[in-house]
């Protein structure tokens, strides 16, 4: 693995390793990757393999954690991956990036194999499946969202799907939300059994009041593994 990040580089920081887990539908971007080229990365990244397929994954400048999201997971599928495996992003510019995998004993895959089965399997998590409280660290712990004149104005937010089952699945019926100036906000959640979706209610609009956010903000909400009701909101000066 050494040889791909020193060999053609002008310096170690073009390159990061980045983990692939068959429960994380995201993966985590090195902070000092997306700081170097915070300026130049779009929200958009293209990944090409030695043999030159082509992949598409969404990136999110979050400034505690950058993350690739949307695109990722099926990447797993398209290499038929098992396990925890490693890649290697190779930063070529224009947010285009080289992809390195390896599979087991650190060996660089056979990238024409392809995968086992043309139904792509999302993680179970995902899945309708019997039990009390899903294990939260197993969650992309967070969501970002560009926001809507509904959404900023209005007294409701839509959180995503996977989030939304988890909180159906648990005994979580607030969230308290701290802004970036560690004010504090109470929100209910609404989370109906029958339904697909859950919404934060009462207590965000305050909450966008107070931060003065306007429609067209760009926030992330990020949740600490510690205290599931504890809700950090990142509101960013850019929009996606």
């Amino acid at each position: 693995m050494d040889h791909i990040l020193s060999a053609n580089f002008e310096a170690y920081e073009s390159a990061f390793a980045v983990v692939s887990r068959p429960y994380e539908m995201t993966a985590s971007v090195a902070e000092f990757f997306a700081t170097r080229f915070d300026v130049e990365l779009s929200n958009r990244w293209l990944l090409f393999d030695p043999v030159g397929n082509r992949h598409s994954v969404q990136f999110i400048k979050c400034p505690v954690k950058p993350q690739i999201s949307t695109g990722w997971f099926e990447i797993r599928h398209f290499y038929g991956l098992e396990g925890v495996r490693w890649c290697i992003l190779r930063y070529k510019g224009g947010s285009m990036f080289d992809l390195f995998v390896y599979g087991r004993n650190s060996q660089e895959i056979d990238y024409h194999r392809g995968p086992r089965s043309k139904h792509l399997e999302y993680p179970p998590m995902l899945e309708p499946i019997v039990t009390n409280v899903p294990e939260w660290r197993f969650y992309p712990c967070y969501f970002t969202v560009q926001l809507t004149e509904s959404q900023s104005k209005g007294s409701q937010l839509n959180v995503p799907k996977h989030i939304a089952y988890y909180l159906r699945n648990s005994d979580v019926f607030h969230w308290i939300l701290r802004g970036p100036s560690g004010i504090q906000v109470l929100c209910s959640i609404l989370a109906p059994e029958r339904f697909n979706y859950a919404k934060i209610g009462r207590g965000w609009k305050l909450f966008c009041e107070l931060h003065s956010i306007h429609t067209g903000q760009v926030v992330s909400l990020l949740f600490s593994t510690e205290d599931i009701k504890l809700v950090d909101v990142i509101i960013h000066p850019y929009q996606v």
